[in-house]
């Protein structure tokens, strides 16, 4: 027993031996030909990819509220437009004779403000620094600046057009159409496209509602079950009515036909205080924003990259608040007091006396007997003495006897 425990063991070990030798061979030729770190890298990259993709549509939920919370807090407040004319103001004091250099687009996070400027730009603006794709950083605290402060050759004037376009890592980008070449065009998918550009226009409408210069026309065609006008009978109401007494007209309209987009080339020169947004190509100068079919905008030439997926929900939701905040705090109307006249005022003439009124024509020998148990046929109801009820009861009635007969059996009963 002790003999062929002891082979058992040795035959053990010894297999235990030739399969670690054979590992280690093979182990080192694997090494050679592929490479352990390899292998360990593809190994987790491929689990973190398993892991990445089975919480993208979490992840992307969560982004999608985030963003959309983040877009209302700052459309909700009724000084948006005013401080992003002032920060712009401030900015294109700052460029002074720099040549094209004018501030386009806005990105605004928190307290942190960037803008965009067209043109190659200064190397270095006074109070803002360069960030790595192009933009222009501050916060917004040292960039707004009170009127009275304001740098010399500011400009004050806080008309502007921007627009929210999108929201990407809790910043929300905002497009100035003021400053776009006449058209812009939106392009991509449909569904993508007229989500962006019904979000466009619901913002431009929502604040033409309180601004006395814009004026916004949606054309039809942009969304289903919307009767707008055409784009021709825009374009024909805008060049010849008072819209051109205005300080800034939008025009949105849908995928633009062949004649509407020649005429619209025709007609925008002579209009410059015009701005299209197209929900389509365009062939015309214009600014240019591709959407993929998730929402996300990749524009190179303006460096705008953005998400505008939750732009549409954000300004839907906007709308409701303001709308149930203006309805909590409407004021009670109350009728205006008339002028107060310069002159004395008269002493009111006292009301004048009420005339007496005529009492009725009752004849001074009335009935002796009233009967209210039965309705006189011109009487208006049961109990109810009219004048002619009296008159035709007095009329019925017999004449009395002579005074000297004394009374009758009836009066006698009545008296009692």
């Amino acid at each position: 027993m002790t003999a062929g425990l002891s082979r058992t063991t040795v035959l053990t070990v010894v297999t235990a031996i030739e399969i670690a030798v054979l590992l280690f061979f093979v182990g080192r030729w694997y090494s050679r030909k592929y490479g352990w770190r390899k292998v360990f890298r593809r190994s987790w990259h491929y689990l973190r990819d398993t892991v990445t993709d089975l919480a993208r549509p979490g992840m992307q939920l969560y982004r999608f509220g985030r963003s959309v919370r983040t877009i209302v807090s700052q459309l909700v407040n009724p000084c948006l437009h005013e401080e992003l004319g002032t920060l712009t103001g401030a900015v294109r004091a700052r460029l002074g004779e720099v040549p094209d250099g004018r501030p386009y687009a806005v990105r605004l996070a928190g307290s942190r403000a960037e803008v965009a400027v067209a043109g190659a730009g200064p190397a270095r603006l006074a109070g803002l620094r360069r960030t790595p794709d192009g933009w222009w950083a501050t916060t917004r605290e040292d960039l707004i600046t009170r009127p009275d402060d304001a740098p010399e050759g500011a400009d004050r004037d806080l008309t502007t057009g921007h627009v929210a376009i999108g929201c990407d890592r809790g910043r929300v980008t905002y497009l100035d159409l003021l400053e776009a070449p006449g058209a812009v065009e939106v392009t991509g998918p449909d569904r993508a496209v007229r989500s962006l550009v019904w979000a466009v226009a619901g913002q431009l409408v929502q604040r033409a509602h309180r601004s006395h210069d814009l004026d916004v026309i949606v054309a039809g065609g942009l969304r289903p079950g919307f009767a707008g006008p055409s784009v021709t009978s825009a374009l024909r109401t805008i060049s010849e009515s008072p819209y051109q007494e205005h300080r800034f007209v939008v025009l949105v309209c849908g995928p633009l036909s062949p004649p509407e987009a020649d005429l619209l080339t025709r007609e925008l020169p002579g209009l410059p205080d015009l701005r299209v947004v197209v929900a389509g190509p365009y062939a015309g100068r214009r600014w240019s924003l591709p959407v993929s079919a998730t929402g996300r905008i990749d524009a190179p030439t303006l460096r705008i990259h953005t998400d505008s997926a939750p732009v549409e929900r954000a300004v839907t939701l906007a709308v409701r608040r303001r709308q149930r905040t203006n309805e909590a705090v409407a004021p009670v109307r109350v009728p205006a007091a008339p002028p107060r006249s310069s002159t004395p005022r008269s002493t009111p003439a006292p009301p004048p006396e009420p005339t007496p009124t005529p009492a009725a024509d009752v004849p001074e020998t009335g009935p002796t007997d009233w009967k209210f148990d039965e309705p006189e046929p011109d009487s208006p109801g049961t109990g109810v003495l009219s004048l002619s009820a009296v008159r035709a009861h007095q009329a019925a009635s017999p004449p009395d006897d002579d005074p000297a007969d004394g009374p009758r059996p009836d009066q006698a009963a009545s008296r009692r």
